[in-house]
């Protein structure tokens, strides 16, 4: 559990962007992206199984971001985006009747890679090669909030976890 956790917790802070409404976005260099945006709203909702010699168990979970200190700065001509900094996620389990809160600290050099807009959809391809696509909801001068969904498959010691994820992320300009 505790790895997908840093998974998430690293590949959500940087990555899920893609179609946006034309009334929302200030124009602008990447149509409004190039720039340093720091995150100010962290959230996610989730559910998973994790399976073991035939027996599977299944999870809701929750997190929400504190303490954050996180950036992502996105350029144009090379589209390129870099994240770092550092984040407290306070996540919170219910599995088998029981649920436990934890908080896992997160820091330093995030992610980065290229980004690509098509049309409205905005992807996010990191130096490993992970894709995201998520939705801007809003992006104004000031402000970039965006949703996004995805699968997260994770084996380990012969036990595979995969998490279904809903998140969402609020930015403001700097």
């Amino acid at each position: 559990m505790k790895q997908l956790f840093n998974v998430l917790a690293l590949a959500f802070l940087v990555i899920g962007l893609a179609s946006c409404s034309k009334d929302d976005v200030t124009p602008s260099g990447g149509d409004g992206l190039v720039g340093n945006w720091k995150l100010v709203e962290y959230t996610y909702t989730g559910s998973g199984t994790t399976t073991v010699g035939g027996f599977t168990t299944s999870t809701d979970f929750s997190g929400v971001g504190k303490n954050m200190s996180a950036f992502v700065e996105f350029t144009e001509n090379p589209n390129e985006y870099v994240s770092m900094g550092m984040i407290d996620i306070e996540l919170t389990v219910n599995s088998g009747g029981q649920t436990y809160t934890i908080t896992q600290t997160t820091s330093g050099d995030f992610d980065d890679g290229t980004w690509e807009k098509n049309d409205n959809t905005l992807s996010l391809v990191n130096k490993n090669g992970g894709m995201i696509d998520g939705t801007i909801t809003e992006l104004t001068g000031n402000t970039l909030k965006l949703t996004y969904q995805t699968t997260v498959t994770d084996t380990q010691n012969g036990a595979t976890t995969v998490s279904n994820i809903n998140a969402v992320q609020s930015y403001e300009k700097q």
